[in-house]
């Protein structure tokens, strides 16, 4: 056995699988080349669709004119997401702060006018409540001592009414019997409709009383 054609061999097998996977692809290109795509790169935010920046009229190259290969595509994709991000912190720093916009002063003279006017409302809506307050407190005052006087009064003349039919009551004098009978009988002409006629018994009374005051 030839210990050189061993290693060559060996070499051989070793570079079999790389050999084989170049010859597919190249025959897979092969097909893709012959078919004629126009190119159309979609432009968003200064990038391609494939992630290469377009910035400065560069179209997957960089500033000294190399070339950007499949292999530099994830070093490139690096570099513009780096650049979009210092953009945007550049972006940031420099935006103008929010300014809250300025009342005018028509409407600030108007708003402290309007809140004078109200504060002064209330007060005067509060003196007239304690002044009708107290109004109401004296009315009431005055009501409960009309009440009371008249409850004395009404009380005062039913005492006096009382004591001189007592004593009209139990008055034994002579000749006032018939008196008496006549106080205590109705003489109104007009009496209710249904009741019967006492007009004669009222006329015998009468003459009667007249008889013993003679």
């Amino acid at each position: 056995m030839d210990p050189f054609n061993d290693d060559q061999s060996m070499l051989e097998e070793e570079q079999d699988p790389a050999a084989a996977f170049l010859a597919q692809e190249d025959s897979r290109l092969a097909g893709i080349d012959d078919d004629d795509f126009e190119r159309v790169g979609v432009v968003e935010n200064g990038y391609n669709g494939d992630g290469r920046s377009r910035e400065n009229g560069m179209d997957g190259h960089f500033a000294n004119g190399d070339d950007l290969s499949d292999g530099d595509q994830g070093d490139s994709y690096s570099f513009s997401e780096d650049r979009r991000s210092d953009m945007n912190e550049q972006r940031s720093v420099f935006e103008a702060p929010k300014i809250r916009p300025m009342t005018p002063e028509k409407i600030r003279k108007w708003r402290e006018d309007q809140k004078e006017r109200l504060e002064k409302k209330d007060a005067e809506e509060e003196k007239k409540k304690a002044e009708l307050r107290s109004q109401a407190q004296r009315e009431l005052q005055e009501w409960y001592q009309s009440q009371e006087d008249a409850t004395k009064k009404m009380k005062k003349s039913n005492r006096e009414a009382e004591k001189e039919f007592v004593n009209q009551r139990d008055s034994d004098k002579a000749g006032e019997e018939w008196d008496r009978v006549s106080r205590l009988c109705d003489f109104n002409p007009k009496s209710a409709k249904g009741t019967k006629d006492v007009s004669r018994l009222r006329s015998i009374i009468l003459q009667l009383k007249q008889e013993k005051s003679a």
